[in-house]
């Protein structure tokens, strides 16, 4: 087994997460590379160091406490602040005022205006479904010809 194998499952050995075939090729490269046995003995060092430390644990109602604060927070919490809804506000009547003068430019003239919607939105679908006709009549042309 080479160095790099053996460095990559150490952790694993230490945590008894290996089959035993590995276990003993690993002892074995321990025997035999002085590198890898340093690392490994630098490893069982710091593995008997955290066994023996004793686990903080945190107070019963930590949890119960943190979500309490959570909750505060976000009860106190404005969705948007006052200067952007004020910004938003503006923005939303600019945009009716723009629109109510350019329909009262028209000099009420609504006629024109609905023509030239209609006519604006006929020319468009024109453009559109101009090459979907042709390749309608394409593949018309083509199922006509294998079908004979």
């Amino acid at each position: 087994m080479n160095c790099n194998i053996v460095m990559s499952k150490i952790d694993l050995y230490f945590e008894n997460r290996l089959w035993d075939t590995e276990i003993y090729t690993i002892n074995k490269h321990l025997e035999v590379c002085k590198s890898c046995r340093d690392e490994y003995k630098q490893m069982e060092n710091l593995f008997n160091m955290l066994s023996t430390h004793q686990v903080a644990l945190p107070p019963i109602d930590f949890t119960k406490n943190v979500m309490k604060e959570v909750s505060n927070k976000c009860k106190n919490r404005n969705r948007f602040p006052t200067s952007l809804s004020r910004l938003a506000i503006s923005l939303v009547a600019t945009g009716i005022l723009f629109i109510s003068l350019n329909i009262f430019s028209l000099d009420n003239n609504f006629d024109r205006l609905t023509e030239h919607i209609y006519s604006s939105s006929l020319n468009f679908n024109q453009k559109i479904m101009t090459p979907f006709n042709k390749l309608t009549k394409g593949l018309d042309y083509l199922l006509g010809y294998w079908s004979n």
